[in-house]
């Protein structure tokens, strides 16, 4: 009798931790998406002169949409996808096939995988001209991922019990 209350103790407590477990990255994968998304919608909200006028430096015209749609961002865990963000049409396209392809490759290492990025293959062309595509939006990522993650801590925190 006594091995049973103990046995039926210790299944309490894994499914405590497993549900522990998957709260927390739950709230993790929530402070990503909100910082990625934070990127993108910055960096998809660039200005872009319109036609006739000579676009400005950081400001690129995007003649076809392509570019701007193909900015965007895939999170996994593990090897499961759970958030993506694109614009539409053949950017949108490119991009995602292009962040999938990049998460792929860390598949094995498990854990949150993010990627955020420009999918058409001439955004590096455009951004070695002096014109920002992503990279401005991304060097503010560090600083947006901290403050999300804070709000993760502070909610951790403020659970009572599961």
């Amino acid at each position: 009798m006594k091995i049973n209350a103990q046995i039926s103790g210790l299944a309490n407590l894994v499914r405590n931790l497993y549900a522990a477990t998957n709260y927390i990255i739950d709230c993790y994968v929530d402070a990503c998406k909100k910082t990625v998304m934070e990127c993108i919608v910055e960096a998809r909200s660039l200005p872009s002169p319109p036609v006739g006028v000579e676009p400005h430096k950081p400001n690129y015209r995007d003649q076809s949409s392509n570019l701007r749609n193909s900015i965007g961002a895939v999170i996994y865990v593990g090897s499961e996808e759970v958030f993506s963000s694109f614009g539409n049409g053949e950017g949108a396209t490119k991009g995602k096939t292009f962040a999938d392809s990049i998460a792929s490759q860390h598949f094995s290492s498990g854990g949150v995988i993010c990627v955020i990025v420009a999918g058409m293959n001439y955004a590096l062309k455009v951004e070695s001209k002096g014109y920002d595509v992503i990279t401005g939006s991304c060097k503010k990522l560090p600083d947006m991922l901290e403050k999300n993650l804070k709000l993760v801590k502070k909610a951790i925190e403020n659970r009572k019990s599961l």
